[in-house]
């Protein structure tokens, strides 16, 4: 990840969007100052860079009740009974220590806190096993999980293949509808692993996601082919379209990729 640059910073900006989105409401005082301080010293110094001003932090330059406001959510600023003027103290300070801090590094120690507080090694996609949308599940795609599906959050998860052992990658739209398919060939399968998704954006993401988790643990080039399916309505479609099996029996957990009390949310 960190030999890809771009990659790297784009997957902190996912994991911090679904960090205020979804559990900044509930993370601790100390971990939302220090996450809104490094996200304001960032934010500051991108702007001075594209106006070629001097990129040294001026804190009298910076909106301090506006980052709060912006950046922590007030449930949160009220922790501890703390003043205002407590936190804007607090923050201020923080904001002096991170100023000087190299992109890089504040993007590493936002990531290390987020770590605690976001499970973002996990993808969740809603979409459908086989050519059809028929009993929608989620799809979940990761490094540890390979590609998975769930019932739903309480269930555990179903593998459905291993990430290294995908060859080939290509998507279509089914129909009419909008809907899309992606269709997997899998080393040492015959038949196709075929998924639909709502629309051609997911269909794309989702290839994309599956071409750069295979790459990485192949080492190989890319295996997308943005032409794929021809005839999504045949029978030889039908055919190797994938049956969802029933639930597991007693299996039945709570399986979460994030904390337990944070709404339900996904990337997709």
């Amino acid at each position: 990840m960190l030999t890809d640059a771009k990659a790297f910073v784009y997957l902190h900006k996912q994991v911090y969007d679904d960090f205020l989105s979804a559990v900044a409401w509930k993370v601790s005082q100390e971990a939302a100052l220090e996450l809104a301080a490094l996200h304001t010293c960032r934010e500051f110094v991108e702007k001075q860079s594209k106006s070629c001003l001097d990129h040294k932090l001026n804190i009298d330059s910076i909106d301090i009740d506006g980052a709060l406001s912006a950046f922590i959510p007030e449930a949160v600023r009220m922790q501890h009974n703390m003043k205002p003027a407590q936190l804007r103290k607090q923050f201020c300070s923080l904001l002096k220590k991170y100023a000087a801090l190299p992109h890089s590094e504040s993007v590493l120690r936002s990531l290390s806190i987020l770590a605690h507080i976001v499970k973002y090694d996990v993808e969740v996609f809603k979409a459908s096993l086989g050519a059809g949308w028929n009993t929608p599940v989620d799809l979940l795609v990761g490094a540890e999980v390979g590609l998975s599906y769930r019932i739903n959050e309480m269930s555990k998860p179903t593998r459905l293949c291993e990430l290294r052992n995908i060859i080939c990658l290509s998507t279509r739209p089914m129909d009419h509808s909008g809907k899309c398919i992606v269709q997997i060939r899998l080393s040492g399968s015959a038949q196709p692993l075929l998924i639909t998704v709502a629309n051609r954006s997911i269909a794309e993401c989702l290839a994309h996601l599956l071409d750069g988790y295979q790459r990485m643990f192949n080492q190989a080039d890319s295996v997308y082919k943005l032409k794929g399916l021809e005839h999504c309505e045949s029978v030889d479609m039908k055919a190797c379209s994938t049956k969802l099996p029933p639930p597991p029996i007693n299996t039945i957990e709570r399986t979460t990729f994030e904390s337990d009390e944070s709404p339900s949310h996904s990337r997709n």
